[in-house]
């Protein structure tokens, strides 16, 4: 008789369900922690949309035996779906949470900028930064689920639920059914790609050749240079006045770049979870220090009390748990 658990690994899970909507939202400062102080009911949602989210993405990545590809095509699916389908800021010509951006880049009803923008912080920032730091690093693909068969029907559930719930809830614009269509076509696009990708075959270990990886400091100085210049292309660029044509191809260019350079660096092998973890706290970095900034900066939509502390404390848990990590194991990025 086969055994149903929930779950394998529950405290794994449940850092996961913390981790996601807390490096997504609210260190950034989309959701301070004051306002959602003021409006506790905002908590449960974003800990379900996202947790369940990272959760799965994770999941699927384990199961069909995959890498770190697979892991961000399925994070960026998890981004068309919440802000095309759910939020569909990527329709909405007067998103109101970057005035600047409202109607810039539009081209047939969709903000093209905006669009890619929020997919690729999603595919890094929301589900796979948070993978890495709550799996400590470790290589992939990883061999132990951490859900288990009724697991798989909460989680999946408690997903679909937030969506269904959020359809009306969590934007007043609506959407044609041609971007309705779209948006679920894209979705499954990067699923298929994603499950291609994890079967695509491994060089063996064998055929590499052994180099000195990158010390993690590099790596996490790296991560903390291309976020901030991610983030300099996406929102300072169009305040500057350049042209959506010029800014599209900007941001994918410094997307595969990013993503070319450093698979030449996981080519290397010698990683360990220092070094994925280094490279993860990189980008959380970024947002360490824009809470610094977001304290001083006044803002009568939302109060950003407490930014600062919230970045130095994130900031010291991420190095307490760095120490505590091995420095080198078998496997590479």
């Amino acid at each position: 008789m086969t055994e149903k658990r929930f779950f394998h690994a529950p405290l794994s899970v449940a850092l996961l369900f913390l981790a996601a909507p807390f490096l997504a939202e609210v260190l950034p400062g989309v959701n301070p922690p004051a306002e959602l102080m003021r409006q506790p009911g905002a908590v449960l949602p974003l800990v379900v949309l996202y947790g369940s989210g990272a959760v799965l993405a994770r999941e699927l990545t384990v199961r069909w035996k995959g890498g770190y590809p697979t892991l961000l095509l399925l994070s960026a699916a998890y981004g068309v779906l919440e802000e095309g389908l759910l939020v569909r800021s990527f329709f909405d010509p007067a998103w109101l949470k970057w005035p600047a951006l409202a109607g810039y880049g539009r081209w047939l009803g969709v903000n093209l900028v905006w669009a890619l923008h929020l997919t690729l912080y999603h595919a890094v920032f929301s589900i796979a930064i948070p993978v890495t730091l709550v799996q400590r690093g470790r290589a992939w693909p990883l061999e132990r689920p951490w859900l288990g068969p009724w697991g798989w029907w909460l989680v999946g559930g408690l997903y679909l639920l937030r969506l269904g719930l959020g359809w009306r809830s969590d934007s007043l614009y609506r959407a044609s059914a041609f971007h309705v269509a779209g948006v679920l076509v894209v979705t499954a696009l990067l699923a298929f790609w994603a499950r291609r990708v994890a079967s695509f075959p491994r060089k063996p270990r064998g055929q590499q050749v052994p180099r000195k990886a990158p010390a993690p400091w590099r790596l996490s100085l790296w991560a903390l240079g291309t976020s901030t210049l991610f983030f300099v292309v996406s929102w300072g660029l169009p305040l500057w006045g350049v042209p959506a044509w010029v800014v599209v191809p900007v941001l994918l260019g410094l997307a595969m770049g990013a993503f070319a350079f450093l698979a030449a660096w996981g080519r290397r092998g010698g990683w360990g979870p220092r070094h994925r973890f280094a490279l993860a706290s990189g980008g959380v970095l970024f947002f360490v220090l824009l809470a610094w900034l977001q304290e001083w900066r006044p803002d009568p939509a939302a109060s950003r009390q407490g930014m600062a502390l919230l970045g130095l404390l994130t900031a010291l848990i991420l190095f307490w748990a760095y120490r505590g990590l091995p420095a080198r194991e078998p496997g590479a990025l």
